[in-house]
C-alpha cells in the first residue's frame, strides 16, 4: 500500500493529495500546493494577491509621509557642505 500525503486545503479545508512536483517548483504559483481544486486554488491566489495589495498600500502611504517631512537641521548642513566641495 502507497502512502499518499494529505493536506487541508487553505480555502474549504477538504483533504487533497498535492502535487510533489508542484510543491518543489518555486518558479510559479501553483494551486495544486495549496488548494484541492482549481477554485479553491483561484480563490486563494486572489486573496493572497488583495492581502499583498493592503500591504503596498500601507508601505506606499508610509514612504510618501517619509518624503513629505522636511529634513532636518544636519541635513541641509550637509547639503551645502557638499555643494561648497563642488
Amino acid at each position: 500500500m502507497a502512502y499518499k500525503v494529505q493536506k487541508p486545503c487553505k480555502i474549504c479545508g477538504k483533504l487533497y493529495t498535492p502535487c510533489s512536483d508542484c510543491e518543489h517548483d518555486n518558479t510559479a504559483f501553483h494551486w495544486r500546493t495549496v488548494a484541492c481544486s482549481v477554485e479553491c486554488g483561484q480563490e486563494y491566489l486572489q486573496k493572497v494577491i488583495s492581502a499583498r495589495d493592503i500591504d503596498n498600500k500601507s508601505n506606499t502611504e508610509a514612504t510618501n509621509r517619509v518624503k513629505e517631512r522636511k529634513p532636518n537641521k544636519s541635513t541641509s548642513v550637509n547639503e551645502k557642505e557638499s555643494e561648497q566641495i563642488e
